[in-house]
């Protein structure tokens, strides 16, 4: 039997290995192990043909191995992806910080990478590989931003574990996925209102782009109708805060909520639940600016518990988002499958509780 006819036969009883590519090639296995470790457009011809007789047999790189004989099993790759912006955002550099913080109280390494994607996506669409993707530098990836299903395909062709974060639907079985259940805390923050007595709540969120702010708003109205306080257009207010105009989540809470509080008594609220601190740090500066007291006469809930809400005057009550929970579930759900370890659950989401400050109170009595 040649040597071409025992390559086939291998292929259909077990995965095609390195030691199969250099006895073909009659090569030391470890200069296919470089090979495949190398940059493929810095490759000499001699290994170039080497690489092409990779891919005929059908050899697929175990990403996993890779990374335990290279010792990168414990560094850990977050991929910042942006769809949209062309520059690093602050919220990007936020997530980056949660993750280090997370990954040295793990006694893992952390490689950020910032990778912008276009928005333009389609069937035929060819993304570039992220760097330390392709060197294979990290045992696994962390990636988080704003997803399609094209992207998640893209992430699973690279063939190396992974983790995507955010407010995820859709996310194929193949990847894992962690999450903050904003639902949860909105729900809660809404049956504390309720529970001091207040029945005009209303909620100021942003438009059709924010994932999260949708979830919000299905929570939101669920809860209201449990609870049989009024729901409708008039409740729900959108901010003007999407991208690609200006984010201005502070001016746009004092403007909405001035607009709320000059309505009738009928439809003016007594609580006010914002879709984010910044918003609703912009409602206490409106409260001031008309001399409504808070919590006396307006109750007021944020989202995110950052520290714009400790900081403020009063301090604000707020859904938290656990950032770092989030991070931690994350680094341990990638360290599972680097190590090829079970899995108990492969889509997660962490709560985010209402921490309750002095930023609402019973409402008053009208008289």
């Amino acid at each position: 039997m040649t040597d071409s006819k025992a390559d086939m036969n291998t292929q259909l009883t077990s995965p095609v290995t390195i030691d199969d590519i250099a006895r073909r090639a009659k090569v030391h296995p470890s200069t296919v192990s470089r090979t495949m470790a190398a940059d493929p457009e810095k490759l000499t011809p001699r290994r170039r043909k080497i690489l092409e007789m990779a891919q005929e047999m059908g050899y697929t790189p175990n990403a996993n191995a890779a990374a335990l004989r290279r010792g990168a099993s414990d560094t850990i790759g977050l991929l910042v992806v942006s769809t949209f912006l062309d520059s690093t955002t602050l919220s990007q550099l936020s997530v980056a910080s949660f993750a280090m913080r997370a990954a040295a109280e793990s006694g893992l390494r952390l490689i950020t990478d910032f990778h912008n994607w276009s928005s333009d996506w389609s069937d035929q669409s060819s993304k570039p590989v992220p760097q330390i993707v392709r060197e294979r530098r990290v045992g696994g990836i962390i990636a988080t931003g704003t997803w399609c299903l094209p992207q998640f395909e893209q992430i699973l062709s690279w063939k190396i574990p992974a983790v995507v974060l955010g407010q995820l639907e859709n996310v194929p079985d193949e990847l894992c996925s962690v999450g903050l259940n904003l639902k949860s805390g909105m729900s809660e923050a809404v049956q504390y209102l309720a529970a001091l007595g207040h029945r005009k709540i209303a909620l100021v969120i942003g438009g059709p782009k924010h994932v999260a702010h949708i979830h919000q708003q299905q929570a939101f109205e669920q809860t209201a109708v449990e609870f049989g306080l009024p729901t409708g257009d008039q409740w729900i207010v959108r901010a003007d805060i999407d991208y690609p105009k200006t984010a201005r989540p502070l001016a746009e809470g004092c403007r909405i909520t001035t607009e709320l509080l000059k309505r009738p008594t009928d439809t003016r609220p007594t609580a006010i639940i914002y879709g984010n601190d910044a918003m609703a740090v912009g409602g206490l500066q409106a409260a001031g600016q008309m001399n409504v007291s808070v919590p006396g006469e307006l109750s007021i809930i944020g989202t995110s518990d950052s520290f714009m809400a400790s900081g403020s005057e009063p301090q604000l009550t707020s859904i938290r988002e656990d950032h770092h929970q989030l991070m931690a579930t994350a680094l341990r759900l990638v360290d599972l499958q680097i190590r090829n370890m079970s899995i108990p659950q492969r889509h997660v989401l962490v709560d985010g509780p209402l921490v309750k400050r002095e930023s609402c109170a019973p409402p008053m009595v009208s008289k």
